[in-house]
């Protein structure tokens, strides 16, 4: 079994594997910021960069912008940037957070992805275990959780891909809704495909 860092992109002018959906990364280049995001809100930061959450003012539709400034990034750091966008844009499943679009300039790496309000997993088994035992999660409703992780994981496997960061931070919930249930996975930095020789 052999790991491949960064996989190729189909579209790229190379041969694309042939676990990975033929989609082409399209890079554009952000030119007047304010033109296409209206800012709504800081989602976090790290480091290299922040999250927004942004309205997209061509689709209407929120967002979560990851802002990643180039200057700040290493050689190994800008790989594992590119890997990420190129594993997310194959993907596409309702336990897995959408790809949008990727703005490049000299100085920030800017990716639109799906903005998912529900939080953290953790945050549901927080407020389970802060409150009355009636109101913790029941095996049905654990269980719901687990079924919903488990679809995005099997998916992901399918098509070669392993996430390699897998943790309750890494795991949103939908909706910020009290029972909510259904997760996504996001954070895809260190996930790698996989080729079965």
């Amino acid at each position: 079994m052999e790991v491949d860092e960064e996989p190729e992109t189909p579209g790229d002018g190379e041969k694309g594997s042939p676990h990975l959906k033929q989609t082409k990364l399209k890079r554009q280049s952000l030119k007047q910021f304010n033109e296409v995001f209206s800012v709504r809100d800081l989602l976090g930061y790290g480091a290299f960069g922040v999250v927004l959450l942004v309205k997209n003012k061509i689709s209407g539709e929120k967002s979560a912008l990851k802002i990643i400034n180039k200057e700040k990034l290493s050689y190994k750091a800008l790989k594992i940037l590119k890997n990420e966008s190129k594993i997310m844009c194959t993907l596409r499943h309702p336990s897995v957070v959408e790809f949008k679009q990727i703005f490049e300039n000299t100085r920030f790496v800017v990716i639109e992805m799906e903005y998912i309000p529900g939080g953290q997993l953790k945050k549901l088994f927080k407020a389970s275990s802060s409150e009355k035992s009636a109101d913790l999660l029941s095996d049905l409703q654990a269980s719901k959780v687990m079924k919903s992780l488990l679809q995005g994981v099997s998916y992901i496997h399918d098509r070669h891909i392993i996430h390699r960061d897998l943790k309750p931070d890494n795991i949103l919930l939908q909706r910020d809704e009290a029972k909510c249930l259904d997760v996504k996975i996001v954070d895809f930095g260190l996930s790698a495909l996989v080729n079965i020789a």
